[in-house]
């Protein structure tokens, strides 16, 4: 799997605009206080249509846990193949 730096994507911080992600994207929570180092996981499920809550896959401690993204989230967009025609 691959993951473009150019497709992340700050999401809003108002909840209630259009988020939208995909099983294999990655979401960064970024850190939140001093001690605070950011987090990152693979996101395994999404609600449907692609919004939240989104169940996450943490890759630092190796567990799996659901998510509403906060402001200072991002999302990077995993390459997918194009479809064929």
């Amino acid at each position: 799997m691959t993951v473009s730096a150019a497709a992340s994507q700050n999401l809003p911080s108002d909840p209630g605009q259009d988020l939208r992600a995909e099983p294999g994207d990655i979401l960064i929570v970024d850190a939140a206080g001093a001690t605070a180092l950011p987090r990152a996981g693979t996101i395994t499920s999404v609600s449907p249509g692609g919004s939240p809550p989104y169940l996450v896959h943490w890759h630092a401690g190796d567990y799996e846990s659901r998510i509403w993204p906060v402001p200072g989230t991002r999302v990077l967009k995993r390459d997918r193949p194009a479809a064929r025609s």
